[in-house]
């Protein structure tokens, strides 16, 4: 390979084969041709980022510091690739980067990928979390960006300061908090169902976990500005209740599902269909779900999908059984009671 040279379109060829190999030869030619440019730096990049090694890691983050002419494409890649693979001694060159360009719109885009890419792997540094929530406490700061910057917060056990956002009753950042409520109910609930002795799950937590709770009560002061919020706010506040288990989730869910916007409809039962398998009580959910009018044939073929996901993702216990057969049972009935009303209504 020394002794010929390699046109443009055929270097780029070559990548996609060092890329299926992830040799570490294969990885220094890759890491030498994200020093070039055009097409053989962005074919470098766009390979280089499947790559798990911290090599790639640190050759990134010098590319973001050093290179100003970097495309959308190539930079998305990187963020993308340390997000997923960054550790906490990357979380310096991730906030040097941010605080070079974050006063710059034209970078708007890039440092919202950055913080939240910060935030994720951020784990116990200190710095990078005081400073995602300098970000956040700026009522200054883009929108976008802060509504980024909370998404991100997963890490934080305290949620005095997501409260704080919601009392400033901004629409775009409300949906923010509640998506990162719901993050951080589901982080605490994973942890609570793991040291569960028996399979009949409550949903209060234990005493010694404040936060759960808190999330809980926060849901709750929140309920009465429901109303005001857009649909989207709306299916995050739902998710975020579905996420710690709330008991009054079903009350809500049912105000969307009866609200009569069937764009509200369907964004909701699309919550429910995407996170069916974080249900903790869905009892009287799907009791409602089966009786549910006015609903369009999309609708009915979610709520269907949303039955077969939960059961057939569901483990196979003593209470979970008995659940299931009471779901079919009260099926069994109501289609009964249907076809009884139409005979006596419709048929001679």
């Amino acid at each position: 390979s020394k002794n010929f040279t390699l046109s443009a379109y055929e270097r780029v060829a070559f990548h996609k084969i060092l890329g299926l190999f992830r040799s570490e030869s294969g990885q220094k030619v890759l890491l030498r041709d994200i020093r070039k440019t055009g097409v053989l730096r962005a074919s470098a990049i766009d390979v280089l980022k499947e790559f798990e090694s911290t090599a790639v890691t640190d050759a990134f983050l010098e590319i973001l510091k050093s290179s100003a002419d970097l495309t959308r494409e190539e930079f998305l890649n990187i963020v993308d690739h340390i997000e997923k693979n960054g550790k906490e001694q990357h979380c310096d060159g991730l906030v040097e980067f941010i605080s070079q360009h974050i006063d710059k719109t034209d970078y708007l885009e890039h440092i919202c990928k950055a913080v939240f890419a910060l935030g994720q792997i951020s784990g116990e540094n200190q710095k990078a979390a005081e400073y995602i929530t300098s970000i956040i406490k700026n009522t200054e700061m883009f929108e976008k960006l802060r509504s980024s910057a909370i998404e991100t917060a997963i890490s934080m056990d305290d949620i005095s300061l997501l409260e704080a956002v919601l009392r400033e009753n901004n629409d775009r950042l409300n949906y923010a908090v509640y998506r990162a409520l719901a993050s951080l109910a589901d982080r605490e609930m994973i942890k609570y169902e793991d040291n569960i002795s028996d399979d009949l799950f409550t949903v209060m937590p234990g005493q010694d976990d404040r936060l759960l709770l808190d999330i809980r009560v926060l849901l709750g002061k929140m309920s009465p500005l429901f109303d005001s919020y857009s649909r989207e706010t709306k299916a995050a506040y739902i998710m975020a209740m579905i996420m710690c288990g709330h008991r009054e989730f079903i009350v809500y869910t049912m105000k969307a599902l009866t609200s009569n916007d069937p764009a509200l409809v369907d964004v909701t039962l699309y919550v429910i269909l995407s996170y069916s398998q974080k249900l903790r009580t869905p009892d009287k959910l799907f009791r409602s779900l089966v009786s549910l009018p006015s609903v369009t044939s999309r609708d009915s073929d979610i709520i269907i999908d949303i039955f077969v996901k939960y059961f057939t993702g569901m483990k196979e216990t003593k209470s979970n059984l008995l659940f299931k057969d009471k779901i079919y049972n009260y099926i069994v009935v109501t289609l009964d009671s249907y076809f009884e009303t139409y005979r006596k209504n419709f048929m001679i």
